[in-house]
């Protein structure tokens, strides 16, 4: 299914929110660019573009799974995403033993074709906010919402922010 992501100007991951795979085997998620036909949809894999990114080994099934863009694949890594754009996860199967940041093999297929999935990616507008508040503004209003706000307190409690830092947010959140 065709889904949206908004991230950040010059964002070096993406998250996939979930995949699985019924076999036996570890598996990693590889992001490539793509060019999607004209109704913006992409059908096969002549559309699946340049590898940019990959997972860690994953294996079962996994949510809220992290792909780092800054790996050294087809594009020379250190990917930045600065333009909205179409992106595929494909679903690979993973080889520990081969150098570098290609911890993967072939695409795991099904009936004949790759296993993917595509999503649009949009770059949120830049917050006029400083600091930690502005990080956390994911639409770019200048206000904290509710919503940012619960993000950024689930980031403390993963030790992805400071309390100090925390504290800004809440104080742009009462303003």
């Amino acid at each position: 299914d065709e889904d949206g992501l908004t991230v950040q100007n010059g964002s070096t991951s993406v998250d996939v929110a979930s995949a699985r795979f019924d076999g036996t085997e570890d598996f990693v998620i590889v992001v490539h660019r793509a060019s999607p036909g004209d109704d913006g949809v992409v059908d096969g894999p002549s559309e699946i573009g340049d590898k940019i990114g990959s997972s860690d080994v994953l294996s079962g099934n996994v949510s809220d799974v992290s792909v780092n863009l800054t790996k050294n694949l087809d594009e020379g890594g250190n990917t930045q995403l600065t333009e909205n754009q179409t992106l595929i996860a494909m679903v690979h199967f993973a080889n520990e033993s081969r150098p570098g940041d290609r911890n993967f093999d072939m695409p795991i297929v099904r009936s004949g074709s790759p296993v993917f999935d595509q999503a649009e990616i949009t770059i949120a507008p830049e917050s006029p906010l400083e600091g930690a508040a502005g990080e956390f503004d994911s639409n770019g209003d200048g206000d904290i919402t509710i919503t940012e706000l619960g993000q950024a307190g689930l980031a403390f409690t993963n030790g992805e922010l400071t309390i100090g830092e925390l504290g800004e947010i809440a104080v742009e959140f009462t303003s």
